[in-house]
């Protein structure tokens, strides 16, 4: 008898677990997106760049403890961000290096810094869990974001921030939304980065930089930057043609043409059109032969 007792007390121990692990395995939690930042839709670049990004300095607090440096947590927001950047068409690729570490293979550098913060209350937690999770409780997030981005090629700096914050409940036959559901946060994530990207981009960030002639083709009269020479316009019908300023060399023979001008319109009769038109076509040649 008492060996059946012995069984049937022991039999209680593992029941009862299997019951907090029945009770754990139907509780759920999801993810709240918060008012900040509001949604926008940032005007997206010419082109979509690669990107390097990396953690500076970040820090962590849960609830009202001390904020402490947080690498870690920097780096999956930041992997978070890209990701939205990258599914958004806003960037070609993004990889994580560590700080410090850049290739310069990629069109630009990205360093964030910032913190994260995570509030909840003791009491609301404790009594969660005297309840077998039946009282549900939740997890507010709060970030600050900063963002540093480097243009490799043009060496220009461009900076950004962005507030946000989102919230996670937690509780038991939350099962429309067994086990997690992130889509809160990442509605919240989504929503930070266009807020950083437009900043970027308004700063002229991620656009087509204007070509830069050679120096040999810019010295070029009419050169359009293409290493073609354009040729003057034509004269308009029936408009004289245009004379260049001689050069001081030039002066002394140019001043030729004026005499025979004034000589042969000295020979022209009073009405002989034919004759002075004659005087103006050798003038007009005679002033381009002496440049």
């Amino acid at each position: 008898m008492n060996g059946k007792r012995v069984d049937a007390h022991h039999l209680h121990v593992p029941m009862a677990f299997g019951v907090v692990l029945a009770l754990s395995a139907i509780c759920g939690c999801q993810t709240l997106a918060g008012k900040t930042p509001p949604p926008i839709e940032p005007p997206v670049g010419p082109f979509q760049p690669t990107v390097e990004h990396t953690v500076g300095d970040f820090t962590f607090a849960m609830a009202g403890a001390d904020m402490k440096p947080s690498h870690l947590d920097g780096k999956l927001l930041s992997k978070e961000i890209m990701c939205a950047w990258k599914e958004r068409g806003y960037i070609r690729d993004a990889e994580f290096v560590d700080e410090g570490e850049f290739s310069g293979t990629a069109d630009y550098h990205l360093t964030l810094s910032g913190s994260q913060h995570n509030d909840s209350s003791f009491l609301m937690e404790l009594l969660n869990a005297l309840t077998l999770m039946f009282l549900p409780y939740s997890v507010t997030q709060e970030y600050d974001l900063h963002y540093v981005l480097h243009d490799v090629k043009t060496g220009a700096t461009y900076q950004a921030s962005v507030q946000g914050a989102d919230k996670t409940q937690i509780e038991i036959f939350l099962l429309l939304t067994f086990p997690v559901n992130p889509r809160g946060h990442s509605v919240t994530i989504n929503r930070m980065g266009a807020h950083l990207y437009d900043q970027f981009y308004r700063q002229g960030a991620f656009q087509l930089a204007q070509p830069v002639p050679p120096a040999s083709a810019a010295s070029n009269q009419g050169d359009d930057g293409d290493g073609l020479v354009e040729s003057a316009p034509e004269p308009a019908p029936g408009a004289p043609p245009v004379i260049e300023p001689a050069s001081p060399m030039a002066e002394s023979r140019c001043e030729e043409c004026e005499t025979a001008y004034t000589a042969c319109n000295s020979n022209c009769s009073a009405g002989a059109t034919d004759c002075f038109t004659t005087c103006i076509n050798e003038r007009e040649g005679c002033l381009i032969r002496c440049h």
